[in-house]
């Protein structure tokens, strides 16, 4: 049986609200986020100006709610798509 995930609400309604400015290519930079960025501030994790972050892909995608193959889709979304927040949101929606 697939493995069933529950995304974290408070990720995709941070996407949603227009609060916060997109970055592309890392978590975190200049005070703008990736939508994976975004979902580590929200779940509380430390991210560094840049790419870091203290935390494995997997134990990042099992606190988001996320398979690997979503992670790489949100990143592939994000960062060679450029879709904004609000178009992830949607499709996490549909997860």
């Amino acid at each position: 049986m697939a493995e069933k995930r529950t995304i974290n609400q408070n990720w995709i309604d941070a996407l949603e609200s227009s609060e916060y400015e997109q970055n592309f290519g890392s978590y975190y930079r200049d005070g703008r986020y990736c939508a994976m960025g975004l979902g580590l501030k929200i779940i509380g994790m430390p991210i560094e100006d840049g790419f870091n972050c203290m935390f494995s892909d997997a134990q990042i995608r099992e606190l988001l709610g996320v398979k690997h193959s979503q992670f790489m889709d949100v990143v592939q979304m994000n960062d060679h798509k450029k879709m904004s927040f609000k178009e992830i949101a949607k499709v996490l929606r549909t997860w």
